[in-house]
């Protein structure tokens, strides 16, 4: 994934989830965010490995996952660091709406 990808998907409301499917905290909190995801239809969620793409974790001050960097337009607007349980997760989204 280079920048000029991220950027370009970075139009309407868009949320970086950073996450690595051989970390525990990220694989309960996956199955949180796909049922979460799947009830705000106009949302985009790109899942980025920050193992594959370190560039973009620096640029996005990543420091830990699972986390989710959210967008509106291109201009960054939230952040939410951690696994949450689904109430929490469902707040944050509400919150970009």
């Amino acid at each position: 994934m280079t920048q000029y990808a991220v950027d370009a998907e970075l139009e309407g409301t868009t949320i970086l989830y950073f996450t690595h499917p051989t970390s525990q905290p990220c694989m309960v909190f996956d199955a949180i965010m796909a049922k979460v995801a799947s009830e705000f239809k106009t949302i985009r969620v790109l899942t980025v490995d920050p193992h594959a793409h370190r560039p973009l974790c620096t640029r996005e001050s990543v420091l830990s996952i699972p986390e989710l960097v959210a967008y509106k337009d291109g201009k960054r607007i939230d952040q939410l660091y951690g696994q949450k349980g689904k109430p929490e997760t469902r707040a944050f989204f509400e919150g970009l709406l």
